[in-house]
C-alpha cells in the first residue's frame, strides 16, 4: 500500500490521556496547549484504534495531544503493516495483533485491557407485527422480506464475532438473505441509525443515548470471547511514551471509564491508585511465555527417549489393529495422527493468582480426587476464575488455568461457569509445573476422578502449544487420544484395569486383548525414520521431530488418532491460520512403534 492511501483519510488531533498519566509521562515534553502547538509537537502520539474505541478514547481526560486513526482492525493493522505511521495500534481481536508481530511491527509485549459483548439493536420508534423479537429464533419470524441486517464485513471483529454466533445458534442460513454489509461495528450502528437497516448487530459498548433498544444480546458463549488488545509498532521514535501509555490502559481511571462507555473492564479496587505497576489485569490472554515449560527437566515429560530402548512385545500387532480400525472401521483416508487444534482442542488461559477473584467450584456428580478434594466435600475453593476464561465447547469441557509466575495450573473437565459467579466440573487438577506431571496408579479413595482426562495424567504436559510451533520446536512429549484402548488383557479379568505406571493413574479403556493400547502407553515415530524423505513442510517438520525424540502419551479414548493442540479460539481454528498447511497424514502408523509398557498396574 502507497503512504497515499492511508494518508488519504484525515487524521483526528485530541488532547487526551487520563490524568494518572502525567506522572508517568513527566519526563516528556508534552504540550497541551491548544490545536494549533500539539499540531507541531513531535511527542504527538499517533493511535490506530478500532472504530469501536472511538467514545471512551474521545473522553479521556485531557493531558496530552494525540493524534487518532479509527476504523475496522483488519484495514488499519494492514495499514500499519504497509508503512502507516502509528505508535500504538488498539484491536478488537487478537489476530491482527498477530498479524502485526508477523510482520515484525510490534515492539515489546501486547496487552488485553478490555472486553466486550454483542446485541441485537433498533430504533426505538422501529415497529415489528407482533412483539418485538427477544431471541435470533423470534428475529427470523418477525422480519419482513424487504427488511434488512445491518452487520459488520466478516474481515472485521465485530463481523466475525457475530456470523461465530449466529452459526453456533443455527441462525446463520435464515438470517443472510437479510444482510447489509458495513466497513465496521460503528458504520453498522449508523445503519440503524439513518434508517438503512430495520436492525442491527453491534457491541453493547456502541449502544448509547436515547434513540437506540437492544432488543436481545447474544450468547457470549456462541463466539470468541471479545477482547480488546493494544500494542506499541516498533521503529518509532516515541516508543517511550507509546509505553506509557500502554500502561495507562490499564490504570483504575482508564478502567472506570471503559466501564461507563459499556466495556467490561472493572477497576481494581483493592489497589493503590496511580501505581500502574500494580495495576495489572488478572487474564492475561492465551499467549504462554515463549519461554515456558511444564514440569521438571528431568519428568516423563521432557526426558528424550533414549536410543537402547526397549519396545512391547505387542508393539506390531498393536499398531496394525489401530491402522485397521482407523481405516476401515473409522473410514480415514489415512492411518496417520490428525492435529487438533480446533475440535477437541484444550484452552489454555495464562492469569495471575492474586489478581484473581477466588471462587468456588462444584463436583457434578460428588467429589474430586483426594489430591485436590482430601475431605471429600464436592467443593473446591479459592480457585482463580477471572473474566474471559472459558472451556472448549465440545463434550471434554476442558479448561486450564495457568499462573506462570507460580508455576500452578488448574485443568478441569466438562467445566461450566454459573449465574452466581461459581462454577462446575466432572474432574478437576492442580499440577505443581515443577513437578513429575502425574500421579501414582489407583491412588486416592477417589482413584477413577484422577485428573482431567481417561489415563488421569496431565494435560498442559503434553499440549502443542502455539508459541511452541512459532519458535519452532517442541520439547516435549505429546497428548495422544486413539479409538483402540485396553479395558483388560483377557475376558477372564473381569474387574481388573491394566494401565502403564507411569504416567497414567487411571483408564477409561474398552478393548479387551494384546491388540489393544494401554492408556498412558508411549508411542514413538521411528527415528530411523528420513523425515527429508517424506517432503513434509517446515510446520509439519516440527511435530515429525517432537514424536522421534519424545514421542507421545495415550491419555484418551477418541475416534481418531488426535494429537492434542492448544485451543486459541474455540472451534474455530481461524487463530491457527499461520499453521494451515500442519499435514502429518504421511506419518502413518506403520512408522510408530509402542515403547515396552513395563508392568502392568492392575486393581
Amino acid at each position: 500500500m502507497s503512504p497515499s492511501r492511508w494518508l488519504s483519510k484525515p487524521f483526528r488531533v485530541l488532547h487526551s490521556l487520563p490524568a494518572l498519566w502525567l506522572i508517568l509521562l513527566a519526563v516528556l515534553p508534552l504540550c497541551a496547549c491548544g490545536n494549533k502547538a500539539s499540531e507541531a509537537s513531535p511527542n504527538r502520539l499517533t493511535v490506530f484504534a478500532a472504530a469501536s474505541c472511538t467514545d471512551w478514547i474521545e473522553d479521556l481526560p485531557q493531558s496530552g495531544p494525540l493524534r487518532l486513526q479509527f476504523g475496522p482492525s483488519s484495514g488499519l493493522a494492514r495499514q500499519i503493516a504497509d508503512g502507516a505511521p502509528a505508535d500504538i495500534f488498539i484491536t478488537a481481536h487478537k489476530r491482527w495483533i498477530d498479524h502485526l508481530e508477523e510482520a515484525g511491527k510490534v515492539e515489546g509485549q501486547p496487552i488485553s485491557f478490555a472486553n466486550n459483548s454483542l446485541v441485537c439493536i433498533a430504533l426505538k420508534s422501529t415497529t415489528f407485527e407482533g412483539d418485538s423479537p427477544s431471541s435470533l429464533g423470534n428475529l427470523v419470524d418477525a422480519l419482513k422480506v424487504d427488511d434488512r441486517i445491518a452487520i459488520a464485513d466478516e474481515s472485521v471483529p465485530a463481523g466475525d464475532y457475530t456470523r461465530q454466533a449466529l452459526k453456533v445458534a443455527g441462525q446463520f442460513k435464515a438470517l443472510a438473505p437479510f444482510f447489509v454489509g458495513q466497513d465496521d461495528a460503528r458504520s453498522t450502528l449508523r445503519a440503524v441509525s439513518q434508517g438503512q437497516a430495520k436492525v442491527g448487530f453491534v457491541y453493547a459498548s456502541d449502544v448509547r443515548g436515547e434513540s437506540h433498544r437492544v432488543l436481545f444480546p447474544l450468547d457470549e458463549s456462541s463466539h470468541d470471547a471479545i477482547q480488546y488488545w493494544a500494542c506499541v509498532i516498533s521503529g518509532r521514535e516515541a516508543n517511550g511514551q507509546a509505553e506509557a501509555f500502554l500502561k495507562g490502559l490499564l490504570s483504575a481511571p482508564t478502567r472506570e471509564l471503559l466501564g461507563r462507555h459499556g466495556f467490561k473492564a472493572e477497576p481494581f479496587d483493592d489497589l493503590p491508585a496511580g501505581d500502574p505497576e500494580q495495576e495489572k489485569p488478572a487474564y492475561l490472554g492465551v499467549q504462554l511465555p515463549a519461554t515456558f515449560h511444564a514440569f521438571s527437566e528431568g519428568s516423563i515429560w521432557r526426558t528424550p527417549i533414549p536410543s537402547d530402548v526397549s519396545l512391547d512385545e505387542n508393539s506390531d500387532q498393536m499398531m496394525g489393529y489401530l491402522a485397521k480400525v482407523l481405516t476401515q472401521e473409522l473410514k480415514y483416508k489415512t492411518a496417520a495422527p490428525v492435529p487438533a487444534y480446533k475440535d477437541w482442542a484444550d484452552p489454555i488461559h495464562v492469569i495471575d493468582f492474586d489478581r484473581s477473584p477466588k471462587r468456588s467450584v462444584f463436583n457434578l456428580s460428588g467429589k474430586f480426587h483426594d489430591s485436590v478434594d482430601p475431605e471429600g466435600t464436592g467443593v473446591l475453593k479459592n480457585v482463580p476464575l477471572p473474566e474471559g476464561i472459558w472451556p472448549e465447547s465440545m463434550g471434554d469441557g476442558h479448561m486450564i488455568l495457568v499462573d506462570p509466575k507460580k508455576r500452578l495450573a488448574w485443568e478441569f473437565s466438562k467445566f461450566s461457569l454459573q449465574s452466581d459467579g461459581n462454577a462446575v466440573a466432572s474432574t478437576a487438577a492442580l499440577w505443581d509445573l515443577d513437578g513429575p506431571g502425574y500421579l501414582p496408579p489407583f491412588s486416592g479413595k477417589v482413584w477413577y476422578r484422577s485428573g482431567c482426562n481417561g489415563a488421569g495424567i496431565a494435560l498442559i504436559g503434553g499440549i502443542v502449544t502455539y508459541a511452541e510451533m512459532q519458535r519452532g520446536e517442541i520439547q516435549h512429549a505429546l497428548n495422544v487420544a486413539i479409538p483402540t484402548v485396553r479395558k483388560k488383557l483377557n475376558r477372564k479379568d473381569r474387574h481388573k484395569l491394566e494401565l502403564l505406571s507411569p504416567p497414567a493413574a487411571r483408564t477409561d479403556g474398552w478393548g479387551i486383548g494384546p491388540m489393544f493400547i494401554p492408556e498412558g502407553a508411549r508411542l514413538q515415530l521411528d527415528p530411523d525414520l528420513d523425515l527429508a524423505s517424506l517432503g513434509l513442510n517446515d510446520h509439519s517438520l516440527i511435530v515429525a521431530r517432537a514424536l522421534q525424540t519424545y514421542g507421545m502419551y495415550v491419555m484418551d479414548n477418541a475416534r481418531g488418532l488426535t494429537i492434542h493442540f492448544q485451543n486459541l479460539d474455540d472451534r474455530s481454528g481461524e487463530a491457527w491460520k499461520e499453521f494451515h498447511d500442519l499435514d502429518l497424514s504421511k506419518l502413518t502408523v506403520d512408522h510408530f512403534r509402542v515403547l515396552d509398557t513395563g508392568t502392568n498396574t492392575k486393581r
